[in-house]
């Protein structure tokens, strides 16, 4: 660990470029997982508005419910987009790196909550839907196609954040206390 601060106090061009392409890498993880997750909000709200269309009662309540939910959550994603530092020249590059660091300990937190405002919020909606179908077999098969795209960016989401968040908060961490000396 010391030679590591030593490395980076002695070669901050390096440790720069370094940290400018690991933060160029986990924006496009970041992008890519956002991405993935608008796609199937918008996939859900299609089938949902076609599930509100053809049906009535406690099913086009449960499915009007989960596509304002879903809809909510594209907003919210996009606005944490919005959020990420910009980085400019009037900052010191240890600033820079505070505010990068923030930055990606917000995206730690959105992901390590996302069983309490991505999973948990669709419960509602999906008990309507179920109570308003006749047939168990159509329950079943609208039911597991939400609760399987739900689970999916849910379990992906986890896996990369368990790979991703750890290495990369640790060189920063790394890199600001180097630039304090």
């Amino acid at each position: 660990m010391e030679a590591d601060k030593d490395q980076l106090h002695y070669n901050i061009p390096k440790t720069t470029s370094t940290m400018k392409n690991e933060m160029k890498r986990f924006e496009q993880r970041i992008q890519l997982r956002d991405r993935r997750e608008i796609i199937t909000a918008m996939g859900l709200i299609v089938f949902l508005i076609v599930l509100a269309i053809s049906s009535n009662g406690y099913q086009r309540i449960g499915s009007l419910l989960l596509v304002a939910y879903f809809v909510w959550i594209i907003f919210y994603l996009l606005r944490a987009k919005m959020k990420r530092p910009v980085f400019n020249i009037s900052k010191s590059l240890r600033e820079q790196l505070i505010d990068y660091n923030a930055y990606v300990q917000r995206q730690q937190r959105l992901v390590d909550s996302l069983l309490l405002w991505y999973l948990l919020p669709i419960i509602p909606g999906a008990i309507f839907i179920h109570l308003g179908f006749d047939s168990t077999v159509l329950a079943v098969i609208s039911g597991s196609i939400v609760v399987l795209s739900c689970t999916y960016v849910y379990y992906t989401n986890k896996k990369a954040a368990r790979i991703n968040y750890p290495p990369l908060l640790k060189e920063l961490g790394v890199a600001i206390a180097s630039l304090e000396e």
